[in-house]
């Protein structure tokens, strides 16, 4: 990104905010950042992709915030899980991102749209990884429905906390809403309404990725818990990591790991069977 682009993005997102996407012009846009019109479309073709390209760039940076946040974090997955989840609604509120692109969508501009529903998804599919993280070795089962569940639930709160006269901090909302999440999973695990193959983002996944984030549980749930040859488990999975092709180059020794994997977990981690599939 050059200097002009960085520009235009800058002062879009905080005209955006302050006056609505709606109100927004074009106009207003190239005077704020001090480029000419002919600059704004040799980089942009519309206002809409200018926001869609604002909110690439934002997500991209949440990614980032959410990685330094896993790697750097040294208590549970479900603390991990509260905390991504609080990092993300703070940076969301503060960008305004998920309003301004809701106002947009409004316009009926058939891509921006689109646009909005694929942020949903990929909302959800971050969030899947880290309730997959923090309970799927107990309730593999049901953490899609707890997924949708503790969304659809910080939503809601998020949103009726603006109303109230007295709102609650959004520690005190991630809180209560992961604790309710935690109440239903026995139950969502009981009777879960989708199966692993149902998952609509999931087949929006590569086998590569959903392999990558499977196994990067499956290694820190290893680390944090007291199992037999831990450390030869632990250097089976990141084989597999670096050798993708080794169930077909060696299926011999891609289905000893799999045996050795599937005897040592299964009573204490379900979802080793899930994982045991996704390499092939």
């Amino acid at each position: 990104m050059n200097e002009k682009q960085f520009a235009m993005q800058k002062a879009a997102h905080r005209l955006f905010k302050e006056k609505g996407y709606v109100e927004t012009s074009i106009a207003d846009i190239v005077k704020d950042s001090n480029v000419s019109r002919g600059t704004f479309y040799n980089h942009f073709a519309s206002k809409a992709a200018l926001l869609v390209e604002i909110t690439r760039a934002f997500q991209e940076h949440m990614k980032e915030e959410r990685a330094l946040l896993t790697v750097q974090h040294r208590g549970t997955d479900e603390e991990l899980l509260r905390e991504v989840i609080y990092l993300s609604r703070e940076k969301e509120q503060a960008a305004r991102i998920n309003q301004i692109v809701a106002e947009a969508a409004g316009e009926k501009d058939i891509d921006l749209v689109r646009y909005a529903e694929d942020l949903r998804v990929h909302r959800m599919q971050w969030l899947h990884i880290y309730v997959k993280r923090a309970f799927g070795h107990l309730y593999p089962h049901a953490t899609f429905a707890a997924t949708q569940f503790v969304e659809s639930l910080l939503n809601y709160h998020v949103s009726f906390n603006r109303l109230v006269d007295q709102p609650r901090s959004l520690r005190e909302v991630v809180n209560y809403c992961v604790d309710l999440m935690i109440f239903t999973l026995p139950k969502l695990e009981e009777q879960p309404l989708f199966s692993m193959e149902e998952f609509p983002f999931e087949q929006q996944m590569t086998c590569k990725e959903r392999f990558t984030e499977a196994a990067d549980q499956l290694i820190q749930w290893l680390l944090t818990h007291d199992v037999d040859n831990a450390p030869l488990l632990k250097e089976y999975i990141e084989l597999l990591l670096s050798h993708r092709e080794l169930s077909v180059t060696n299926p011999a020794l891609t289905a000893q790991i799999k045996h050795q994997l599937t005897a040592t977990l299964e009573k204490n981690y379900p979802a080793i069977h899930d994982f045991v599939k996704l390499i092939g």
